[in-house]
């Protein structure tokens, strides 16, 4: 369902393969949500949004080495974008866990 479509590509490999990999958790996800024959899913949501949440912040991390190198002039607000959405992961996954 989800996929890395060519519109997507920066042309920075390293980027592009770690954004290749968040399609995969959020395709892996949406597979098990519409899986009829798993009954228990939830032991396997959790280990999903763990793993992404996990690679969100590799990734994330990762971009911001990249732009710091290339001397990218919006660096500051990028970072801050990241740990929006890195906090906004974690309420996630501490509500799907209360």
């Amino acid at each position: 369902m989800y996929e890395m479509k060519p519109e997507y590509y920066i042309g920075i490999d390293m980027i592009d393969e770690e954004h290749k990999q968040l399609f995969k958790y959020a395709d892996e996800a949406y597979e098990l949500l519409h899986d009829e024959n798993t009954p228990d899913k939830y032991d396997r949501i959790d280990m999903i949004l763990e793993d992404l949440r996990d690679y969100t912040a590799k990734h994330f991390n990762d971009e911001e080495q990249y732009m710091e190198s290339i001397n990218y002039k919006k660096l500051f607000t990028q970072k801050i974008q990241h740990q929006e959405f890195i906090h906004k992961l974690d309420e996630f996954i501490e509500h799907h866990n209360d």
